[in-house]
């Protein structure tokens, strides 16, 4: 016959539920077992998203290795009582104490995408366009089958030959960034999923729900949904990019190009070049050769990608989440 503390704490359990609480987490373990206490999360064009609850357990003994690579949803309760949903997979479980009948964990997600570090292979692909390969290598994860699509302007040429040497992370991250293209996820609205969208510009985006965010210096009251803070830097760069490489199936062929880093960003000294000399590959198509390809980099996109570095702006706010 259980003691009455035992009887306490079976009551106690009992009125712990996430009915209409903040954060909310569907997990395998079934409702109201695992209970969202804080959140810490960071998202990054190309990199995803991870997200870290610190959570109690109204069940003890709970083994983690059934979470890993497991799906959860977290939901965000909004200002307006909607819920977002966030779609991802446990790649880290851990358990931090105990009061009683009540366990302290911590969970860690992210998209599918995060899998792709954990998978490395040697593999080639002859006369494919970057589309294609990516796709092979999505394909290998099951989890990422059906989450993702492509929304270029410009579609990819023909690769006459590409080789994966390192892990499907790093491989994806080469190729989109020869490519310059650049990727952010989409929530399912039903929270059963999210979709890896692959674009090569910016007005492919989707438009934020709330079109303008207020400027206010930081004060004791009246901060949320308010920018705080805004500064911009600038740092050296590299003055141009100058390049060259060779088609085989065109040897007399030379492909040289150079482009120069806008003037806007500052009187670099001339000195600062960066030279890169190509692969061996050939991106000539049965429709016709495209003259702004240089191998498998644009010299705009070169100095683009120096540029970046050079100008930046950062910023700080009690935003609602659902800007993300």
């Amino acid at each position: 016959m259980p003691s009455p503390s035992q009887k306490d704490s079976s009551r106690s359990q009992a009125r712990i539920t996430q009915h209409r609480r903040l954060l909310q987490l569907d997990s395998p373990l079934g409702p109201d077992i695992l209970l969202p206490q804080r959140l810490i999360a960071t998202e990054r064009l190309n990199h995803g998203y991870e997200v870290t609850l610190d959570l109690l357990a109204t069940r003890t003994g709970i083994a983690l290795e059934q979470l890993i690579a497991q799906p959860v949803t977290l939901w965000i309760r909004q200002h307006e009582g909607d819920t977002l949903p966030w779609h991802g997979y446990v790649h880290t479980a851990k358990r931090l104490g105990s009061d009683g009948e009540i366990d302290f964990c911590q969970l860690s997600f992210s998209p599918w995408l995060h899998f792709l570090r954990f998978r490395k292979d040697a593999r080639i692909w002859q006369d494919k366009t970057t589309e294609d390969i990516l796709a092979d290598v999505f394909d290998g994860h099951p989890q990422a089958r059906g989450h993702y699509r492509f929304e270029l302007e410009r579609p990819s040429l023909a690769r006459s030959y590409c080789t994966q040497y390192e892990t499907d992370w790093n491989f994806v991250q080469r190729l989109m960034e020869e490519e310059g293209w650049f990727a952010h996820h989409e929530q399912q609205e039903d929270g059963g999923g999210h979709v890896l969208v692959i674009t090569d510009t910016t007005w492919s985006l989707p438009g934020l729900p709330r079109q303008g965010i207020a400027f206010h210096g930081a004060g004791p009251r009246d901060e949320l949904d308010k920018i705080l803070q805004w500064s911009a830097s600038r740092t050296l760069s590299s003055k141009s990019w100058r390049g060259r490489t060779d088609d085989y199936k065109s040897p007399r062929l030379q492909k040289e190009a150079e482009e120069q880093v806008m003037a806007e960003y500052g009187l670099l000294p001339a000195q600062l070049e960066v030279y890169e000399y190509g692969n061996y590959v050939s991106h000539q198509t049965r429709i016709s050769f495209r003259p702004w390809a240089f191998g498998t980099k644009s010299p705009r996109r070169r100095t683009g990608q120096i540029a970046v570095d050079t100008k930046s702006a950062t910023g700080a706010s009690h935003h609602s989440p659902s800007t993300r």
